[in-house]
């Protein structure tokens, strides 16, 4: 298993003379991120189900007030399952054993790295 190291990605980019590499990247991963993601419906995961409810929370952008996404305002019955199923969940996540919980968890840091650009523009459109 490969030890973690925090990535620090303008530093690295900038120490070796290469903002200008990064702003395309960046800028690349904007328009990936208004295609993509931004104006969407997102379901409710609860467990292994995608719900999706009459109430719904829009979430606007402060700059232009455009729609950002459409989220389902969960209520007190969501948040019931939710807690159940998490509960549920944890006793297997306790099971499997340290080892296959950081494997999952490298993983899952792998996924966010080669997304991070993408991450970073939808965090900056909706703030």
């Amino acid at each position: 298993m490969t030890e973690f190291k925090n990535e620090f990605t303008f530093r690295k980019f900038s120490e070796k003379g290469r903002e200008r590499d990064f702003n395309s990247l960046f800028d690349q991963a904007v328009i990936e991120a208004e295609r993509d993601w931004i104006g969407r419906e997102y379901p409710l995961y609860i467990g292994d189900r995608e719900i999706t409810l009459d109430n719904k929370l829009l979430e606007r952008s402060p700059i232009d007030g455009r729609v950002i996404c459409t989220c389902q305002k969960a209520g007190r019955e969501e948040t019931r399952l939710a807690v159940k199923s998490a509960l549920q969940a944890f006793e297997g996540w306790r099971d499997i054993g340290y080892i296959k919980r950081a494997r999952l968890m490298m993983k899952t840091a792998d996924i966010f790295s080669k997304t991070k650009f993408v991450l970073s523009a939808v965090l900056s459109i909706e703030n």
